[in-house]
This record gives C-alpha cells, structure tokens and sequence, in this order.
C-alpha cells in the first residue's frame, strides 16, 4: 500500500505500479479486499478481482473464490479524482 486517504470517514488504499505492464490478480499481493490500484496504462482501467492468497494463477478463477476487487485507474484521471 503506496497512499491512504480518507473518504466519506474511511480509509481508502491505493497502490501505484508505474511499470507498463499489465496489472492483473499476480500482481497485487497485499491483503487488502477493496481499494484502488494507480497504473500508468489506459487499458488497465478496470476492475480486478482479490483472490485468496495463494491462489493466483493464469487460468480463470471462479466468481466465488475472490475475495474481493480493486478498480485499478490510469494516473491522470487518479491525480485529477484526488486534486478534488
């Protein structure tokens, strides 16, 4: 967890990869079960599914085996959402 601010009284994690990679459930290995994930590429404007630790793997999950998501934002409309 890179930043943690405070929305509608309670706190809300960010993490920031600035590589230009994808951002996929490998990737993102804190035990957070919701929050957000600042990328540097637009194609990773989405939502992604936290799975149970150590069950990441290339093949598609099950619906029920995640235990939560991260919507991951691209850098710019992040800046602008916090400048706010």
């Amino acid at each position: 967890m890179d930043i943690v601010t405070s929305i509608a009284d309670r706190f809300v994690p960010f993490e920031v990869k600035c590589q230009d990679t994808p951002i996929t459930p490998a990737r993102l290995k804190g035990r957070c079960r919701r929050g957000y994930v600042i990328t540097q590429r637009w194609e990773d404007f989405r939502r992604i599914p936290v799975m149970k630790p150590g069950k990441h793997s290339k093949e598609p999950q099950e619906e029920n085996s995640a235990i939560g998501e991260v919507v991951a934002i691209p850098a710019p409309i992040a800046c602008y959402w916090m400048s706010e």
